[in-house]
């Protein structure tokens, strides 16, 4: 449920971290983008990753982390500040990384493959 809502739901940004690096603004398109997970191309994920590994880009994920937090939360039957602590920091430390290292691994593989495809 969780992946599936962050990959429907979550939006991929990105902003600009250092526009000096990028001197023929190769990126500037880039410099303030927000677009649906699922939505992605695979060249816009691309040239994401290589803004970012040049320093000029910031890439990320915008959450709708009410609808996830109350995913989790419904988990329990008890209800009481703790539990809600522990889960809010668990969402926020643990699970929402991990699924955003693994789509962020999916969407470049789905993108390299699409990019091998093209020549071939």
């Amino acid at each position: 449920m969780t992946y599936q809502e962050v990959l429907r739901h979550s939006k991929l940004t990105s902003q600009v971290k250092d526009e000096s690096l990028d001197e023929k603004q190769v990126f500037q398109i880039y410099y303030d983008f927000s677009e649906i997970v699922a939505n992605m191309q695979g060249y816009r994920t691309l040239a994401l990753n290589r803004g970012e590994k040049l320093g000029v880009l910031k890439v990320g994920f915008e959450h709708a982390t009410d609808r996830i937090l109350a995913f989790f939360a419904a988990r329990f039957k008890v209800k009481n500040a703790y539990i809600d602590e522990v889960v809010q920091q668990s969402v926020k430390k643990k699970v929402l990384p991990a699924i955003e290292r693994r789509i962020r691994t999916e969407l470049t593989e789905k993108a390299e493959e699409g990019a091998i495809q093209l020549f071939f």
